[in-house]
């Protein structure tokens, strides 16, 4: 199912890429516009990882969830949504206390954004776009497994 997903997002891509080159009587032609995606693992128990993709604020960036299975302590999660558990206090150590811990979180400069499953981001600001999963440096000791995530223009 997941590379029937991963199929689709590029060849959506390159569908949103193509451009009328001409037509004629019987048949439409079409060029296709070059699409460059990139295939990141994020690993659940490192910190801050730099993708050297950069972005300016404003800017719109795709980046979809493609495989991959976190495991934090006992609890297994099978996409980038994160486990369910909200700290949701002042004084919580994950990145962003407001999301799941374990789901995929960005950072573009100071500025820190859910991204989960992935979908069209508005990026917050210029820099180069770091990704990681949403849980405490503290507790990243026990976390294991990889996301691969998928990110293209």
């Amino acid at each position: 199912m997941k590379k029937w997903l991963f199929l689709f997002i590029i060849t959506s891509s390159l569908f949103l890429g193509c451009s009328v080159a001409s037509e004629t009587d019987s048949d439409l032609v079409l060029e296709a516009t070059k699409v460059s995606v990139q295939v990141f693992e994020i690993p659940a128990n490192q910190k801050w990882a730099d993708t050297k993709i950069k972005v300016g604020e404003g800017d719109d960036l795709h980046i979809a969830y493609f495989s991959g299975t976190l495991v934090d302590g006992d609890e297994a999660v099978a996409d980038a949504m994160g486990s369910g558990y909200i700290c949701g206090h002042s004084d919580c150590c994950e990145p962003l206390p407001s999301v799941p811990r374990l789901a995929l979180i960005g950072r573009v400069g100071k500025d820190i954004f859910y991204i989960g499953n992935g979908g069209i981001l508005e990026m917050p600001a210029t820099g180069n776009l770091y990704l990681r999963v949403n849980d405490c440096d503290s507790g990243l000791y026990d976390n294991s497994g990889n996301l691969s995530i998928i990110i293209f223009p």
